[in-house]
């Protein structure tokens, strides 16, 4: 499954943002950017984006930022994949169409399992992951 540059920031961009909410900071945008290395117009288009669905807050003023808006358990990838792409489809048949295409059925079924893989998945799973990873090169 390939997903969008805009997709895989936004990921970026949550992980990123959780981080600094474990620590109970707020982060400004001009830092996340620069630090994932997003052009600012594009950062806040995912940002944007991101504030609409409810998963991150903005705070005005001097010491304002970014934080997430409920826990990274709450946010499942799968809807942060639809959220920037829309729903997960494979082919261009749809179910019911008189395509005289055989395999729909079995494309149908790939599509059920990415997408209740992906359903199980979640940006606390994500921070695990990423924990876990960087200990193993602890010496």
């Amino acid at each position: 499954m390939r997903v969008n540059k805009k997709t895989k920031y936004g990921v970026e961009v949550l992980v990123y943002i959780a981080n600094a909410t474990k620590e109970e900071k707020m982060i400004q945008g001009r830092n996340v950017a620069k630090m994932l290395g997003i052009n600012e117009p594009y950062f806040d288009q995912i940002m944007m984006t991101l504030r609409r669905s409810g998963w991150v807050r903005s705070v005005r003023g001097r010491k304002g930022g970014y934080i997430l808006a409920c826990t990274p358990g709450e946010i499942k990838i799968l809807d942060v994949i639809e959220l920037f792409e829309g729903p997960v489809v494979l082919g261009n048949a749809k179910a019911g169409e008189n395509t005289g295409y055989a395999a729909l059925g079995v494309w149908s079924d790939v599509a059920t399992y990415i997408k209740e893989t992906l359903d199980g998945f979640t940006l606390q799973k994500v921070l695990d992951h990423e924990q876990s990873a960087s200990m193993d090169y602890v010496i």
